[in-house]
């Protein structure tokens, strides 16, 4: 596992050599570098907890009938989507998104009956996603997404948790461009790999799951 900033910056300049933006090359790296470091995500993590905390504590239900391990708990998944949805709006995620299509030509020959807008929200994914619906719709409009069909080494929650986190280390993480901006980079062609075009940068920095014994 790299350690040094600029073996992060090498790492992404030599899966993706078309793509010459230094400032998000160095904030991607920066990224890496936070998403592999556990303590500093446990720190922001931590910062999630006691915000959910919060939460709880002024949502009458948790008062009324606590959650003892048998009972409903559907509240409880309540307050986590409102604290992570609190945060997407901030910075600028999930907003509705109307010519959605303007300059798609290509993506748009490919759809039946397009929806003229997208809503606002965070959309729930069903099913398995194709390369070009994350990177024309997800990625291009900026929504994060809920992805409960991943399974239990995922999670459901995993990718909105990451930029969460990221959100809220961004002051220490010294980025050079806001996270919606990032976030709509990844649906550029220049962040496909060259040898597999199902693959993007976002697979390298956010999705990578590793094994029990690459963790070790």
């Amino acid at each position: 596992m790299p350690t040094d900033i600029n073996d992060y910056i090498k790492e992404i300049k030599d899966n993706f050599k078309s793509y010459k933006k230094e400032s998000f090359i160095n904030d991607y790296a920066k990224i890496m570098q936070f998403l592999e470091d556990k303590e500093k995500v446990k720190v922001q993590l931590k910062v999630l907890d006691k915000n959910l905390q919060v939460r709880a504590w002024k949502n009458p239900k948790v008062w009324e009938k606590p959650y003892d391990g048998t009972n409903d708990k559907s509240y409880l998944k309540k307050i986590l989507t409102d604290e992570l949805s609190d945060c997407e709006k901030e910075e600028e995620f999930n907003q509705e998104t109307k010519n959605w299509l303007k300059d798609n030509d290509t993506y748009k020959q490919k759809l039946v009956k397009p929806p003229e807008h997208l809503p606002s929200g965070a959309p729930t994914i069903i099913g398995v996603l194709g390369s070009d619906e994350f990177r024309y719709i997800l990625f291009k409009n900026g929504y994060q997404f809920k992805d409960p069909g991943a399974g239990q080494m995922h999670g459901e929650f995993s990718h909105r948790i990451q930029w969460y986190t990221i959100s809220k280390a961004k002051a220490d993480l010294k980025l050079n461009n806001e996270l919606i901006d990032l976030y709509k980079e990844l649906a550029k062609e220049e962040l496909i790999y060259e040898k597999n075009e199902n693959q993007t940068l976002w697979d390298l920095v956010f999705d990578c799951l590793k094994s029990s014994e690459e963790e070790k």
